[in-house]
């Protein structure tokens, strides 16, 4: 075997240490001890509301003689049916999701939007490498997207902060793709990664 290609084995060998330490650090930072603090409001809002998913199918603001689920506490909260009509409901549904798999917990509230905040670091390494063709760079793209204070903060709560970023770094692999002729599969992820973002914010989308 020759020098270069001994080299060449330790480099990839050195890549796979690497990432492997940048993912568990990814995960501990996301996952650990989310259920440390208390629901705050807006929190509050998407767990209540999911938790009328399980219970009617729909997010309903049904007042249950202890909680009253509002944002504006007008009609634009909610329709004449009791039905959630200020945000759209994917965040929502997510976390219904959590409640039924895992019961009703702050750390089951929060844990599929910091899932979502995991996967958007992962997919965004693989993007960067895809596009620069460097494990380095990937590498650190990825340390500087997990080391942002903003970015953790947001993606352990339980809202659609997550989700939307998760979307926002699949738009762009979408652009990547049109931009190298691959026109229908970079159409499909472009209107699958806006498809989301839309049931997460109207504002955001666009």
């Amino acid at each position: 075997m020759t020098a270069s290609a001994r080299y060449g084995i330790a480099a990839r060998r050195l890549s796979v240490i690497i990432y492997t330490v940048a993912i568990m650090f990814t995960a501990f930072v996301l996952f650990y001890n989310l259920d440390g603090r208390l629901l705050w409001n807006d929190e509050a809002e998407t767990a209540l509301l999911a938790g009328n998913v399980i219970k009617y199918g729909l997010p309903k603001v049904v007042v249950d003689g202890k909680n009253l689920i509002a944002y504006t506490a007008t009609s634009a909260d909610s329709n004449e049916k009791q039905v959630w009509i200020w945000s759209p409901w994917l965040k929502e549904y997510v976390a219904a999701a959590s409640f039924s798999l895992l019961g009703k917990s702050t750390a089951a509230a929060r844990l599929p939007f910091a899932v979502a905040g995991f996967l958007g670091v992962v997919l965004f390494a693989r993007l960067v490498f895809t596009m620069y063709g460097s494990h380095e760079t990937a590498i650190i793209a990825m340390l500087f997207f997990i080391s942002s204070e903003l970015f953790i903060l947001h993606v352990r709560q339980c809202r659609y902060y997550s989700t939307v970023i998760f979307a926002e770094v699949w738009l762009i692999l979408g652009l990547y793709h049109l931009f190298n002729a691959r026109y229908r599969r970079g159409a499909l992820h472009m209107a699958m990664a806006l498809a989301v973002q839309f049931y997460c914010n109207y504002i955001i989308v666009i």
